[in-house]
């Protein structure tokens, strides 16, 4: 830089010296100009911060990492309407004229099962939505939102609602499975989730009535690593009509286990600062990263003499 009749040489960042030919080892101050979890390495002429195992961001602002936090592999809210793949199956009442009556995303993004206007539908009336096929991950769930404005006081005998998971079990012969157009001769369909599960949560909540959404969380794990699709499907059951609103589903997401989480299959995760633990669940012996089961039966007392 230039001065009154002279000059002066500055080093550049990084340099320091006569001849500023020596590196300033940034990360021997007292102060890290990095985060603090994260490790600062000197170069020439320059440093670089890393996060630490178990913290993610740029070096210098570092946050801890959830690994117990389950991996989003699919999400759904219906903005953009019935994603693609996916399949509706209504019936039409025998001897009557068609109807507006199914499944159906409605002007602002929601899954419904009603009548066009949005309230009531006929006697004998039923239909399916069904998913594209999916490989189910480990400890593979399935969240979303749910309400069910029926009218039935949640009495089993009438209108039904279920969630299912069709699956194309391949037999001891090697016949069966699905085919590459995604077809089934012989499907089978597991229910996982029906509306009496809602109207206890509404039964048992202060807050909820019918007709709020309630919060779904649903374990698939016994499917884990088989391609199947989700079935939504409803049913009228008897003749009556109903001028209630019908069903409602939103934000559909399925979760699997997070691959930063390498806890048994046995085991649960918690999550810590900059790391994570596993324990086995009971029943099961073992560090958290293995677990056994454990044989009760092994021990002659632990059963009564009768």
């Amino acid at each position: 830089s230039n001065t009154d009749g002279g000059y002066e040489c500055n080093c550049a960042p990084g340099y320091t010296g006569p001849d500023c030919w020596e590196d300033i080892d940034e990360c021997a101050g007292e102060e890290s100009p990095c985060g603090e979890n994260a490790t600062c390495t000197n170069d020439w002429g320059s440093y670089s911060c890393e996060c630490n195992d178990g913290y993610e961001g740029d070096g210098v602002t570092c946050s801890d990492i959830d690994e117990c936090k389950p991996e989003v592999l699919e999400e759904e809210n219906f903005d953009e309407g019935l994603p693609e793949g996916w399949t509706v199956t209504d019936n039409q009442p025998e001897g009557e004229e068609a109807d507006d009556v199914g499944w159906y995303v409605d002007a602002e993004g929601v899954l419904r099962y009603s009548s066009s206007e949005g309230v009531g539908y006929g006697g004998h009336t039923w239909g399916s939505v069904v998913t594209g096929l999916t490989e189910l991950p480990v400890a593979a769930k399935l969240h979303g939102m749910i309400a069910l404005q029926l009218g039935d006081n949640g009495l089993a005998s009438y209108d039904q609602f279920q969630i299912a998971v069709r699956s194309c079990p391949v037999d001891e012969d090697g016949a069966g499975g699905w085919t590459v157009d995604g077809a089934c001769e012989a499907p089978v369909n597991t229910t996982v989730w029906h509306k009496g599960k809602y109207y206890d949560a509404i039964d048992e909540s202060e807050e909820l009535v019918e007709g709020d959404w309630l919060d779904v969380h649903i374990g698939l794990g016994e499917w884990s690593g088989q391609l199947v699709r989700i079935v939504l499907h409803f049913d009228s059951v008897d003749d009556w009509a109903n001028n209630e609103p019908g069903v409602f589903v939103d934000n559909l997401k399925l979760t699997g286990k997070n691959p930063m989480n390498m806890c048994s299959e046995w085991a649960g995760c918690e999550n810590t600062e900059g790391a994570y633990e596993c324990t086995c669940w009971p029943g099961y012996e073992g560090d958290g990263w293995e677990c056994a089961n454990i044989d009760e039966c092994a021990d002659a007392d632990a059963c009564g003499a009768n």
